[in-house]
């Protein structure tokens, strides 16, 4: 039935807004891309071996452990809580999870491994909470038509990040360089990257979209809202029939996600 009412969403027979739709999916992949490029731990363990004085093997393992366990659970946290935030507003959500990102990202800088580890956590909880707020963000905004390959797009700019994070090692001494590897500084600047990214999806998301789902606006009760995002969204061209149209089949499915959940 969902699905159903979902298609009617899509409303083939109208016209999409390609390029409002094209700088959405943009703003939400950059911001997934942001949010997984702080993934830089296992290129920076023989760095951590030589600022924290990792000396023996069972240091090295225990503290290994840690720093990759310790943001995965925070990113299990994060998704759990983003049903709970997104109550507020998709729009909240994400702004929320760039800013926690950040606050956490901001702490790797205290060269303290176990403010280091509180840092990966809370990031952690940012990523699980990104990738929960992106999915429902475009399965509320995007037509059906292009709803998996939005997904797949976002999906991709998280891996990216993933790899941005990896390949900025480059700028790390060699790993048996232990003198180096010592007095680098060079460090600072790949853990300046996912906070810099951050504050870009901040900005891009103020400055290009700056507004919520018609969905979310439509259980609020703000029907107003709601038409003028699906103005952004769809090309009325001043049709007021074909407005409400689209309203309704909105409204639809926001009714039938709220019996569903």
């Amino acid at each position: 039935m969902r699905g159903k009412i979902a298609e009617e969403v899509s409303v083939t027979m109208h016209d999409p807004n390609l390029k409002h739709i094209v700088t959405f999916l943009f703003v939400m992949s950059f911001a997934m891309m942001a949010s997984t490029s702080g993934n830089y731990m296992n290129i920076c363990t023989p760095l951590f071996q030589q600022k924290y004085n990792w000396d023996t093997q069972t240091k090295q393992d225990l503290h290994e452990a840690l720093m990759n366990t310790l943001p995965a659970i925070g990113t299990i946290f994060g998704s759990g809580a983003g049903s709970v935030l997104m109550g507020k507003g998709r729009a909240q959500a994400l702004i929320i999870s760039c800013a926690l990102g950040i606050f956490g990202s901001l702490f790797t800088f205290y060269m303290n491994f176990y403010v280091f580890l509180f840092a990966k956590f809370t990031v952690g909880v940012s990523i699980g909470l990104m990738g929960v707020v992106v999915a429902r963000f475009i399965e509320e905004y995007v037509p059906l038509k292009w709803f998996g390959v939005s997904q797949a797009i976002s999906l991709a700019f998280l891996q990216l990040g993933i790899f941005t994070s990896t390949i900025v090692g480059v700028f790390l001494p060699a790993d048996d360089d232990k003198e180096a590897l010592q007095n680098d500084t060079n460090w600072r600047y790949i853990f300046a990257l996912q906070p810099v990214l951050l504050t870009i999806s901040i900005i891009l998301f103020i400055t290009l979209l700056r507004t919520d789902t018609p969905r979310f606006y439509i259980t609020q009760g703000e029907g107003e809202k709601a038409k003028q995002v699906i103005q952004k969204i769809y090309r009325t061209e001043g049709n007021a029939l074909k407005l409400n149209n689209i309203y309704e089949a909105e409204k639809a499915a926001a009714n039938a996600g709220d019996e569903g959940s």
